[in-house]
């Protein structure tokens, strides 16, 4: 919710898959506010390694009080203190077979940390932009020693940025490249690299999206990808586009154009109605099957 002209906005909202939100805000005339807010989150998790898929299910609880400025409509500061708290009842040992770089110690499952995020919005239209650019980056650090003195703090770090290139009437050139990188030791397994699915955040908050992939799957500790789309407009509401997507990933960010990349591509089918956007994909990879995709 957000309110305009009124100071005081509270609300409460349900988005991404089922996840509850409470949140309180105080604007000081547009130009800052405050924020203290609930998140609730569960997540069944399909873990796909080498196309053997295993299921876990994350119970998560968030609190946190943040700041942020509205300089202008484009941009946004974000800083704050969030407090997590992680409940599962799944074997963690058989979703990751063969990357084994990760804590998942279910007794370590309540993480504090400090947050910076910063985004920039130049796209023209939130659905199928003609122009602009945009821009996200932030950085977290964990105080775990604060809540256990056995364990390692750890940092993460995130970048994503994207452009739309018009191409006369008709056709865009959409480009996507983002980076997601755990520094530390014996990160917990709730904030590992997750890529695939076509919505950023759908299962877990860190989830990367990659086509190719309808499910996710996990990565080490660095985390690079690019996506690239050729979209042509036949009619003033239909859409037709060509996809291709790349993916690197790495124990250390000096090490991530060593090993195999992994790709994928996709031809797909969009309309853009009254209720919001109708697509239609079919996707593959070099690590997957053949899939489909339908977005209502």
């Amino acid at each position: 919710l957000k309110a305009e002209r009124l100071p005081l906005n509270v609300g409460v909202g349900i988005c991404q898959g089922m996840v509850p939100i409470i949140a309180y805000n105080y604007a000081f005339k547009n130009v800052a506010y405050y924020e203290l807010g609930y998140k609730f989150r569960n997540s069944n998790l399909n873990i796909f390694n080498e196309g053997a898929r295993n299921s876990c299910t994350f119970r998560q609880h968030s609190v946190w009080m943040g700041f942020a400025t509205h300089r202008t409509k484009l941009t946004k500061t974000e800083f704050g203190v969030k407090l997590d708290w992680f409940t599962t009842d799944s074997n963690l040992d058989a979703i990751i077979p063969y990357i084994r770089t990760y804590d998942y110690d279910p007794q370590r499952n309540l993480f504090f940390q400090g947050y910076f995020k910063f985004a920039l919005d130049r796209f023209d239209r939130d659905y199928f932009p003609t122009r602009g650019i945009r821009f996200n980056a932030g950085y977290s650090y964990f105080f775990n020693k604060l809540l256990d003195s056995d364990s390692n703090d750890f940092m993460v770090g995130n970048v994503r940025f994207s452009f739309v290139a018009p191409m006369g009437n008709r056709f865009a050139l959409i480009g996507t490249i983002a980076n997601r990188t755990l520094i530390g030791n014996n990160v917990p397994i709730v904030f590992m690299n997750v890529m695939g699915g076509a919505e950023a955040g759908r299962y877990m908050d860190q989830q990367i999206p990659f086509i190719g992939f309808n499910y996710t799957s996990n990565f080490r500790n660095t985390l690079s990808t690019a996506n690239l789309d050729l979209r042509y407009r036949m009619l003033d509401n239909h859409y037709l586009f060509a996809s291709g997507a790349w993916a690197r990933d790495a124990q250390k960010i000096e090490d991530i154009f060593e090993g195999s990349p992994v790709w994928g591509a996709s031809l797909g089918y969009s309309y853009d109605s009254i209720v919001g956007p109708l697509s239609l994909r079919v996707h593959w990879s070099n690590v997957a099957s053949v899939g489909f995709y339908l977005s209502l």
